[in-house]
């Protein structure tokens, strides 16, 4: 630098190159302006602000006592040094035998000799700020960082040894990258390049720490942000890598950024770009995709859960098996939709299981494999909470078929109990079970069960409940009879004959019907009704008597229950008003 160059730069704070720089861009908008008509954008007439001598060099005194620069123009002449303890004065001398560039001399406080003159820390602060400058930085003579930012260059130049190098570096795996998204994009406030990195593997699915922020936010390649959560939504936390925008306004110390709004809208552009590529994936390479999916499918759902702004976007990637795929074939939910039967008219039916062959087996299913309706499987305890948070898609409402009325299996038949006689049937199990069944109608969807539970509370949500210590004890049920099936018919000859036989075997076709619906906590619970049904099936007498005991402690209980529930609510009542 000139002896102007260092007045100028180095010599008062308060302007610190940076206010005159700003003037300067102002300026040269408003001439081009007036030659042209034409109002270029800021970015395309600036230098970044960060990495000028000023704002930054006075950080130095945070850790000094004095600064000595020597420094000489690269257009030749004099050279000059300049000496400050930054108390706001300095003093400025012309000074021989100096080389063209600029030397500075850090005079350190004894407070932190220790530990910055300890080589190892020195190169760690390079690393983490400066890494991916324009030029390589030397320590004690050595090489320590690279020339150049990878997110930087153009993504058809960047060797495929680079991701990997740079990917390693910032995730501490050791693999690839399973996927690279490497793009340039604008937006109305600023203009951005983003490095996205999606890893093979992640710790969570096997019972890990729950991932961090993996990207990070950089000015002109120099870090503003390490890892920061402001850049990616939560629920992309796996996705690895660096975004870079000239735009970023930030305080001096480069730990918060001023602009939120401008940061909120390189938010939502990089998570459309990273949703828009995953789809483009799902459709170039679908076996590949689902392959990547299978690993890391809990975070979409997470984000369709989540993100309200861009669930529709976000459900395009996900990919569900149905009764009619073959056992890990997967569809999305576009696929469903363009073949579904023109009597689904606006219903797309999912079923929650634990599995393929528990959602096949599922009573639920009967109507619809009867009807040759596709259902999609959902196995996770995230499903339900997914499908619910979307609601629909594509104008067509994701209907959960242990709720749904609308498709019937088949006619009863000839010996089939008639309408008057399941309305008796089903009062009398109300009037025996008051509180497990709330009521108990006939139905036409069932062709080889006697009974199912319908509007139930899910099972991944009373799961979710009890996690969080609460009484998820269920409340009364509607269920459900098929009027041609042999139990319910024998059952309802049977109340006339021997009462006692009834109930054992009405008590268990309640139970098996809250089994069916994932509604019994603990199976051992039913195990003395199971018991009594044998004894029946062995000609046996059960302890009626020892029956009647359970039952009426059960009526307790639940009794007891209800009065401590309603005063819970009575109590959340007054404490919102």
């Amino acid at each position: 630098m000139s002896e102007k160059e260092l007045i100028e730069n180095l010599g008062t704070i308060a302007r610190s190159g940076s206010k005159a720089f700003v003037r300067q861009v102002q300026e040269k908008r408003q001439k081009y302006k007036e030659a042209t008509g034409v109002d270029l954008n800021e970015a395309s007439v600036r230098e970044s602000i960060i990495g000028q001598f000023g704002v930054g060099f006075y950080s130095v005194f945070m850790v000094c006592d004095k600064v000595d620069v020597y420094s000489k123009s690269c257009n030749g002449g004099q050279g000059y040094y300049w000496t400050s303890d930054g108390t706001g004065t300095y003093s400025i001398a012309p000074c021989d035998n100096i080389e063209r560039g600029t030397k500075l001399v850090i005079h350190l406080k004894d407070s932190v000799k220790d530990e910055f003159t300890d080589k190892n820390r020195v190169e760690a602060v390079i690393k983490k700020y400066s890494a991916y400058l324009m030029f390589p930085i030397r320590l004690n003579g050595s090489k320590i960082t690279s020339s150049g930012a990878v997110w930087t260059k153009n993504p058809s130049e960047v060797k495929e040894w680079e991701h990997k190098e740079f990917y390693q570096l910032i995730s501490n795996h050791y693999d690839s990258p399973f996927y690279t998204y490497h793009s340039h994009f604008d937006a109305t406030k600023f203009t951005a390049q983003a490095l996205i990195y999606f890893p093979t593997t992640h710790q969570e699915r096997f019972g890990g720490a729950r991932l961090k922020p993996g990207v990070s936010i950089y000015c002109r390649k120099v870090l503003v942000k390490k890892n920061a959560p402001e850049i990616i939504p939560d629920w992309l936390r796996f996705v690895k890598g660096a975004v870079d925008s000239e735009n970023i306004p930030i305080h001096i110390s480069r730990e918060n950024m001023q602009d939120s709004e401008l940061i909120k809208q390189l938010q939502e552009s990089l998570v459309m770009k990273i949703v828009d590529f995953l789809k483009r994936q799902s459709t170039k390479d679908p076996s590949r995709y689902l392959k990547w999916y299978d690993e890391f499918c809990g975070f979409i759902k997470e984000g369709v859960c989540n993100d309200y702004k861009n669930r529709s976007r976000i459900a395009k990637l996900l990919r569900y098996e149905t009764n009619k795929t073959h056992a890990n074939e997967k569809v999305s939910l576009d696929d469903y939709i363009d073949r579904m039967k023109q009597s689904q008219k606006t219903e797309i039916y999912y079923l929650s299981a634990r599995n393929r062959d528990a959602a096949l087996k599922s009573p639920y299913m009967e109507a619809f494999a009867d009807s040759d309706i596709e259902v999609l499987f959902c196995y996770a305890q995230i499903d339900d909470f997914c499908m619910k948070g979307l609601g629909g898609y594509r104008g067509k409402d994701l209907v959960d078929i242990e709720k749904s009325t609308s498709v019937q299996a088949s006619r009863p038949d000839d010996h089939a109990l008639t309408e008057d006689e399941c309305r008796r049937l089903g009062k009398w199990l109300r009037k025996q079970f008051p509180h497990r069944i709330e009521k108990a109608e006939m139905t036409l969807r069932l062709k080889t069960h006697p009974a199912v539970l319908v509007d139930h509370q899910a099972q991944s949500y009373r799961d979710y409940l009890t996690r969080l210590g609460e009484d998820v004890r269920p409340s009364p049920q509607r269920m459900q009879i098929n009027p041609s099936h042999n139990i319910v018919r024998g059952l309802y000859r049977l109340i006339e004959e021997d009462e006692h036989k009834a109930l054992a075997v009405a008590r268990q076709l309640v139970n098996n019907a809250f089994i069916a619906a994932g509604i019994i906590d603990d199976p051992k619970d039913i195990l003395p009704d199971i018991y009594d049904v044998m004894e029946l099936s062995l000609g046996l007498h059960p302890d009626y008597e020892l029956a009647k005991k359970r039952h009426q402690k059960a009526l307790k209980e639940n009794e007891e229950w209800q009065q401590k529930e309603v005063e819970r609510l009575r109590k959340i009542g007054e404490e919102a008003s």
